[in-house]
Parts: C-alpha cells; structure tokens; sequence
C-alpha cells in the first residue's frame, strides 16, 4: 500500500495510490490493526473506516492527532514526516539494467516507482511530441507524489540537461530533494547481451531500443549531452556487479537521506 497520512479539520485521511481494490484492502488492514489493538494494549479513540465507493476512506475520531500516532507506529510509511521526499531519478543508458534496480528499490523501500516508458507506451503513434509529453507527465505525476510527502524512484534515461532541470523544478515545487542514482555498466559485451535479450523478451517496445545497432545509434546521438555534471547528491552505481549488492548500496545511500518513518 502507498499512502500518506494527512491531519486536515480534525479529521484523518488516507491518499491512496492504487485500484478501488487497494483502497478496500488498505481499509481492511485498519480494521484487523484496530481489532488487534484491543488485545495488545489501551485502545486510542477511533472510530471504524468504512470505504466508500470513490475517494479515498475516511476515518473521523474524537483524537485525530492520537490515532494519526498510533496508525504511524503500526504502518510503516514512505517517508519520516521530518524528512524531505526524495525524487530519486535514475540516469543512464538503455540496457544498463536501471528498470531492473528501481524495481528492487520499490519493493525494499516501499516507494512508489514511476517509469517514462509506461506513458510513452500510450503516447506512441497518438502525438509526434510523444517522448516530451511523456517526461512532461511523468513530472507531474512526481510531483503529486512529493506533495504527498512520498519519496518516489523515477526511471528514464534523463541524458539531457534539460530534463535535469525538469526533474530539478519539479523537486523544487514540491518541496522535495532531487537525489541522482547514476548507472552505468562498463562491460560492453554483457550490455549488448543485455540489449539484445531485451528484444526477444516480453513486449519489446515499437520505438525503443530492442538491438545493439539501436542502441550504438541511440549513443552516438546522446553522448555528447549526456554526461552533464550533477549539482545535487548523487551515487555511482556499477551494474555489472550483482544485482543485490547493487541494491544493498543503493538502498543504504537513500536511507541515510531519507530515513523511514519510525
């Protein structure tokens, strides 16, 4: 479950980022927390959600503050309330394997990952703009995010400077910390492997790069842009080396700035 807490007119709110079935499922889980206090300690005053149809489940109390306390120590959420959300962008080459490890950090982090070739998927064939109005979405869907005080892991290739800079406003507007997970893969031939194997897996993507030939084209047209230099925190990280290793790092790099809720 993504969500957030929110304290607003004395009444607590969950943002939830899923289908109608998640937000029923999230309802359940505050009721067996609920259920289950009563035979683990004092029970805080708060009355029983109940999920309605559209937006998110309400839960109204006598103490808003206290259940908002207590539901704290029980989910864990996405971001210590007294941390800045991290807009963690991914940059690198295609084929790298930065799909790969956004989707590990997802899971052991619990953060929500935001990927630009889901959009450009439906854009593509619909507009000639498809791959700016991509990023333009993917930014604003970040934002949302931020906002909400969720830390969130942004994959794309981010080889220019100015979509450093949309990621950087973005973090910016939102009062959120643009942090840089550099990736890189300096094993050619695994990379080629990488690439070529990309194009016999599960829906390779009309316009993206499937063969090496794509890609050895696609270098040639951003390397002189992409190796910009970084002025905000960043980590290098190698993928040739294991995957968990590699996630292991990241993971402790991201958790030193933005520690989990307690």
């Amino acid at each position: 479950m993504a969500g957030d807490i929110l304290d607003e007119g004395g009444r607590v709110w969950f943002a939830i980022f899923s289908s109608a079935a998640g937000r029923e499922t999230a309802s359940r889980r505050v009721h067996t927390l609920q259920d289950n206090s009563r035979n683990s300690g004092p029970r805080v005053p708060f009355t029983r959600c109940a999920a309605p149809d559209r937006g998110a489940p309400r839960c109204d109390g006598a103490r808003p503050r206290l259940a908002c306390q207590w539901i704290r120590r029980t989910v864990s959420l996405n971001t210590a309330p007294d941390a800045q959300p991290l807009l963690v962008a991914l940059r690198g080459m295609p084929g790298v394997g930065k799909s790969l490890l956004a989707q590990c950090l997802g899971r052991e982090l619990g953060w929500p990952v935001l990927d630009k070739d889901d959009i450009k998927d439906v854009l593509y064939g619909r507009t000639d703009a498809d791959d700016e109005l991509a990023y333009d979405v993917l930014f604003r869907v970040v934002r949302r995010q931020l906002q909400l005080h969720l830390s969130v892991l942004c994959d794309s290739p981010l080889l220019y400077p100015s979509l450093f800079a949309l990621a950087a406003r973005t973090a910016a507007e939102a009062n959120g910390l643009l942090v840089v997970l550099d990736c890189a893969l300096a094993d050619e031939a695994e990379h080629r492997r990488r690439i070529e194997a990309r194009g016999i897996g599960d829906r390779p993507a009309a316009w993206g790069v499937s063969d090496w030939g794509s890609l050895v084209a696609y270098r040639e047209r951003t390397e002189q842009h992409a190796n910009y230099p970084l002025d905000v925190p960043f980590y290098s990280v190698d993928l040739r080396q294991p995957l968990a290793t590699a996630v292991r790092e990241a993971t402790a790099w991201l958790r030193s700035l933005a520690p989990p809720s307690a």
